[in-house]
């Protein structure tokens, strides 16, 4: 009984805590109305089914009411029909690949090795970015300024570039295990969709997309109406409701849009575990391991943030240590 009560003191105290970390934060999203400040600060607090089913409801009704008039622009059909002879392939990553952690220069060079001959890398950097797209001065100023983060002006960029030139775009921890096909590209649109879905409280996207991979033709409605909402969205406000802000955008265009609804739904289920090679990465390396890693997918997230190890305690090289030998050294 002692030692549930501690733990239960220990729950409430956290709990506490987080409620006073908080209040800055729902000052900060009052811009957003009051409702929907309260429902995150509860959303952060005591996140549970009940909480964060109203704080994502709550973001829905906020983008539907501020995107009513780009929802109606985008609904139109979406043109697969025009194959292009290259494929443009999207990694970013702000300062230069050479003054990135080893693990995203391994994933890197995964990219580049594995892509097919049709396929064109472009290396997208805070000093190149604007010689491909255009944005505006206020989204600038915004992320020069610390409003938009790193990885939010990035989810501006995806947009970007993939409504203006389409291509496959991967974010910067990606790494490509295998070759991918000449054909992959034919498709027209391709992303992770999960076999098992998730409650949409629990992921906006209910595992039926990745954020960190699309591939896409120019101009698909989809990506044109992110980019345009996103921008739209950092004109009026100065922080992020949420991290996963451009998931809650495309929920809605799925929601709302039936030729971008049929367009996910058209790619198949293709993954059991979005994070297995992730979770593995200090596990001792094995050739059934990375078979199993191989059949989960052909595009897999990873971190920079991890310590993860070379070598095992036994002094065996783990698939972190095999990653690094096979793409760098």
């Amino acid at each position: 009984m002692a030692d549930y009560g501690d733990r239960f003191y220990c729950r409430l105290f956290r709990g506490a805590k987080r409620g006073i970390t908080e209040i800055g934060e729902f000052r900060k999203n009052l811009q957003f109305g009051f409702p929907l400040a309260i429902e995150t600060y509860f959303a952060h607090v005591i996140p549970c089914r009940n909480t964060k089913k109203l704080q994502t409801d709550g973001i829905c009704r906020l983008l539907q009411n501020d995107l009513k008039n780009e929802l109606n622009a985008a609904n139109r059909s979406i043109n697969q029909d025009n194959e292009q002879e290259e494929y443009p392939v999207w990694v970013c990553w702000f300062t230069g690949i050479e003054n990135s952690p080893e693990i995203v220069q391994a994933c890197f060079s995964s990219v580049k090795r594995n892509l097919p001959e049709n396929a064109s890398v472009h290396l997208i950097t805070l000093a190149n970015y604007k010689e491909y797209v255009e944005i505006p001065d206020y989204c600038i100023e915004k992320f020069n300024n610390k409003n938009i983060s790193a990885a939010a002006f990035s989810d501006i960029l995806r947009a970007c570039l993939l409504a203006q030139y389409g291509g496959l775009w991967l974010d910067a921890t990606i790494l490509v295990s295998k070759p991918v096909p000449r054909f992959f590209f034919r498709s027209g649109f391709y992303t992770l969709s999960r076999k098992d879905k998730m409650p949409a409280w629990q992921e906006p996207s209910e595992g039926r997309w990745c954020n960190f991979i699309w591939y896409s033709r120019p101009g698909n409605p989809l990506f044109v109406f992110l980019r345009d909402a996103l921008l739209k969205y950092w004109k009026k406000y100065d922080k992020v409701i949420e991290y996963l802000l451009p998931d809650y955008i495309i929920r809605l265009t799925y929601n709302y849009l039936p030729e971008v609804k049929k367009t996910i739904d058209s790619c198949p289920s293709n993954i059991e575990d979005f994070w297995l090679c992730m979770n593995s990465m200090n596990k001792t390396f094995s050739g059934a391991l990375w078979e199993q890693i191989n059949n989960n997918s052909t595009f897999n997230k990873l971190t920079y943030k991890e310590p993860w190890n070379e070598q095992d305690e036994e002094g065996k090289m783990t698939l972190f240590g095999f990653v690094l030998n096979s793409y760098l050294k």
